[in-house]
């Protein structure tokens, strides 16, 4: 039986994960929903075929402090240049671009008392359920091994996303946008195949197996 874990991932930052055995068998599309509402890169996943909750966090709470535009865009030009990363200014915030083994353009936005910064998998106008489903379940499994990310699944696009805190901006950023460009180059093609009925339906029938649906044998 798997518990509750906290392991050093970063300098400052833990990597927590537990299981969820009271959500074993949710749709992938529901696991996502709720992900959408957790705070910071809280994500659940699933994790052969049972549900676990995942996140990174500060070993110790940084102190609340306002969000102030001056600090921000320190913490984040800083951040970016020490990764050696291109970026512009970009309306409310930056934009790093595509080029080299960067096939998305990663976006850092100011919100919410903090930082948003995602990349889009895939976009589209309409898709149907298999397409949709496919796509929740492709996200779900990735999900247990992302780090300082998660997925997101909306209307009409797939993306990959942290949300940072304000005091968590200095020393969290870089990682959440080394891992989403990470996470952008692992999963953006399989992300857009697919948004193709067949192939959605192709991936469900293989991962759809009775291991996924009757969780509690993994658990043993």
């Amino acid at each position: 039986m798997t518990t509750r874990t906290s392991v050093p991932i970063a300098p400052g930052w833990l990597h927590r994960r537990e299981p969820t055995p009271e959500r074993d068998g949710a749709s992938p599309q529901l696991l996502l929903e709720e992900t959408a509402r957790l705070p910071g890169t809280f994500r659940l996943a699933l994790v052969g075929g049972c549900v676990e909750l995942l996140g990174e966090t500060p070993e110790a709470p940084f102190p609340a402090k306002p969000v102030e535009e001056a600090v921000v865009e320190e913490e984040v030009v800083g951040a970016l240049e020490d990764c050696g990363l291109p970026y512009k200014r970009r309306e409310l915030g930056w934009v790093v671009p595509p080029g080299g083994q960067r096939s998305v353009e990663v976006v850092l936005t100011p919100r919410e008392g903090g930082l948003r910064i995602e990349s889009v998998l895939a976009g589209w106008d309409e898709i149907g359920g298999a397409q949709r489903e496919a796509l929740a379940r492709l996200l779900c499994r990735a999900q247990g091994q992302l780090r300082f990310a998660r997925c997101e699944l909306n209307e009409a696009r797939a993306v990959v996303a942290a949300n940072l805190r304000a005091g968590e901006i200095e020393t969290g950023s870089a990682h959440a946008v080394a891992a989403v460009l990470a996470a952008a180059r692992l999963l953006g093609r399989e992300a857009s195949a697919l948004l193709l009925a067949e192939v959605a339906e192709g991936y469900e029938a293989f991962f759809a197996s009775e291991a996924e649906k009757r969780p509690e044998a993994n658990r043993m």
